[in-house]
C-alpha cells in the first residue's frame, strides 16, 4: 500500500493571490520511518542543538521563525540534502499543480482542486 501526503498554499479568498498550489508525495508504507531517520540525520549534522526543528521550506529559506538565526549557508544545506535524499530515493514520487484562479469560474476554486 501507498501513502499519500497532499497540502495547498495559496488563499482562494486572497484578491492577491493569481494561483493555488497542489502538491505533495506517495511513497510505500514501510519508507516513512526510514525517511525519518534520515532526515533526523540530517538535522543532527547540522543542528544538534535542535533536534526537532521542523522543515518548512518558507522559513528555510528565509530565516524566519525557528530558523531566525541560523545562517544561511547551513539553511541552504540542510535544504540541498532534503532534497538530495528525496531524488534518490526511486520510491518517493513527488507532483505538484499550479492552477490559475482565473482558469476556473468557480470562485472558490478548492472545490475543483479535489473534485
Amino acid at each position: 500500500m501507498y501513502l499519500l501526503y497532499t497540502d495547498d498554499s495559496g488563499s482562494v479568498a486572497d484578491s492577491k493571490c493569481n494561483h493555488c498550489v497542489l502538491a505533495g508525495f506517495t511513497v510505500y508504507e514501510t519508507k516513512p520511518y526510514w525517511i525519518e531517520q534520515a532526515l533526523n540525520g540530517i538535522i543532527a549534522k547540522y543542528l544538534p542543538l535542535h533536534p526537532d526543528v521542523e522543515l518548512h521550506g518558507s522559513p528555510m529559506r528565509s530565516g524566519h521563525k525557528e530558523w531566525r538565526g541560523i545562517s544561511q549557508n547551513i539553511r541552504e544545506n540542510i535544504i540541498m540534502e532534503v532534497l538530495r535524499l528525496i531524488a534518490s530515493d526511486r520510491n518517493i514520487r513527488l507532483f505538484a499543480s499550479v492552477i490559475a484562479k482565473s482558469a476556473t469560474s468557480n470562485t472558490d476554486i478548492s472545490g475543483d482542486l479535489f473534485t
